[in-house]
């Protein structure tokens, strides 16, 4: 059986699998050299070089498929976490492992809620019973009023700087010029929430000291999400994923706190891995497939003209 599988997002990309491998995997912002393209027309067209048994999507709307034999073919997977933690846990080599999953936001559940921050228990062949989720709410203007999460913090905070939503990483560098300001509130606090988003309409703090804040922060609730799902399972292997797993510092830093936890730390950790993890959950769940495949090398096969 031959998957072909489009993840639309902030940073589209298409997989194809074969007998449980990836054999082709690439995103659009590579071919388009449009810095994280959410646009699927550049890798649709390399879709055509493919033949497959059928189409996985996950975050696409079906008006993008205008021919009528498409339309028919089309499974959607809308679970954007599950997608996440089926990426990291099927490259882990992990038997069975509890699997973190910190974005900016997830799959909508329902009225104006959304996925923030899921923990997963997951064991093959597709088994990931959710053990956490933190949802947040975001109103009509766009606008946390519940519950501030990992990525979202790092969100807001980019956005503030002036840096694209998306730039998290030029945050976590400016963090480092940053210093402890103490008229900056502290996040993920009852009052945080209560007085965002007017706390940063204050022009008067610091970038460099508001990145700093929210590097730290961010740092302290992971740390809670690991403590708190430790509690939950006796497991003793992570995996870390969506996309604060690309914060480098933060990783650094949870491998010196936590020796007794082996952590695989998933390199295709953005949304552009979703494809990559809806095709793996796709075969496994429907072949009931048991074979690990570790994940050895990131370059992902041969690209057919």
């Amino acid at each position: 059986m031959k998957i072909a599988s489009v993840s639309y997002s902030h940073n589209a990309s298409l997989s194809i699998l074969e007998k449980g491998k990836i054999i082709y995997f690439i995103e659009e912002e590579r071919l388009s050299r449009i810095k994280n393209d959410s646009f699927c027309k550049n890798i649709l067209k390399k879709l055509n070089n493919y033949d497959y048994d059928f189409l996985l999507i996950s975050g696409l709307e079906r008006c993008y498929f205008e021919q009528e034999e498409l339309k028919n073919s089309v499974s959607f997977l809308d679970r954007h976490h599950l997608t996440h933690a089926a990426c990291g846990f099927y490259n882990s080599g992990f038997k069975e492992a509890a699997i973190i999953v910190v974005d900016g936001v997830g799959s909508h559940l329902h009225n104006n809620v959304y996925e923030g921050e899921s923990v997963f228990v997951a064991s093959y062949p597709a088994n990931f019973n959710i053990i956490i989720q933190n949802t947040f709410v975001i109103n009509k203007e766009n606008k946390i009023n519940q519950n501030l999460t990992v990525g979202r913090a790092f969100e807001i905070v980019s956005e503030y700087i002036g840096f694209n939503t998306l730039d998290a990483g030029k945050t976590m560098g400016l963090s480092a010029y940053g210093k402890n300001n103490k008229n900056i509130p502290e996040f993920f606090t009852p009052y945080f929430n209560s007085v965002y988003p007017n706390v940063l309409i204050d022009k008067t703090f610091n970038k460099k000291d508001l990145a700093f804040a929210v590097q730290r922060d961010t740092e302290k609730r992971l740390e809670y999400l690991i403590n708190e799902t430790i509690k939950k399972t006796n497991l003793n292997q992570f995996v870390l994923t969506g996309g604060y797993a690309l914060n480098c510092v933060n990783n650094f830093k949870v491998l010196q706190k936590f020796p007794e936890i082996e952590f695989f730390i998933e390199p295709i950790s953005s949304d552009s891995g979703c494809s990559y993890g809806a095709a793996k959950y796709w075969w496994h769940l429907k072949t009931s497939d048991k074979t690990i495949r570790p994940l050895t090398s990131l370059y992902l096969g041969h690209e057919q003209n």
